[in-house]
């Protein structure tokens, strides 16, 4: 399963210790997607948004907003969210759903007579 990150909104303190535009959230896509052998893709995505922890800024350690990357914030949305693998996991059984793989259905077992409805009973 091929796994892409996008970073789709940024929230920033105007000013911060004396820094201008700090990063203190984002919002984000998570997509998993499994080209299939009948060449459709199939994908299954979350969309999450994290408070980044800002910690202490120096000048070394700070990226002014205009020079940061998408990259760079993906780094620090993973650094912050623990749950990355039940996503991937959820987004595998999904797709194999969407697949047809591991389907069920519920039916009579096939010794079993069918499903007979019953005539109503005559009114007297």
């Amino acid at each position: 399963m091929d796994i892409s990150w996008k970073i789709t909104k940024l929230t920033a303190f105007n000013t911060l210790s004396g820094f201008d535009d700090v990063v203190c959230h984002a919002r984000w896509t998570l997509r998993g997607t499994v080209t299939g052998s009948d060449i459709k893709e199939y994908a299954s995505e979350f969309q999450g948004a994290t408070p980044l922890t800002v910690g202490t800024l120096t000048l070394s350690s700070f990226t002014p907003y205009e020079d940061l990357t998408q990259d760079q914030v993906i780094g620090w949305v993973k650094a912050s969210v623990n749950y990355v693998p039940r996503l991937t996991a959820g987004f595998q059984t999904d797709i194999n759903k969407q697949m047809g793989i591991g389907a069920t259905f519920e039916e009579n077992p096939p010794w079993a007579p069918a499903d007979v409805t019953p005539a109503p009973s005559p009114s007297v």
